[in-house]
């Protein structure tokens, strides 16, 4: 989890546990409590890095817009 700046952004790193702990609602609880602690440092923004359709619904269940961009090579 990045710390906010003079642009008011967080950022997120690919979050989660791993196999055996999935589907438990975990990562949906580390999300909202690294979104809390970035909302108290001052973000208004926050920027998920991401991969794979599971991981998108996660981010998206937790936080209020997710707007995809994927670059091919």
């Amino acid at each position: 989890m990045g710390e906010t700046s003079s642009t008011k952004t967080g950022t997120f790193e690919p979050v989660g546990p791993v196999p055996e702990h999935q589907r438990k609602g975990l990562a949906r609880v580390l999300m909202a409590e690294g979104l809390k602690r970035l909302q108290k440092l001052g973000a208004v923004m926050v920027y998920v890095s991401s991969y794979g359709k599971a991981a998108h619904a996660t981010y998206e269940s937790v936080g209020n817009h997710l707007e995809l961009w994927e670059k091919s090579f």
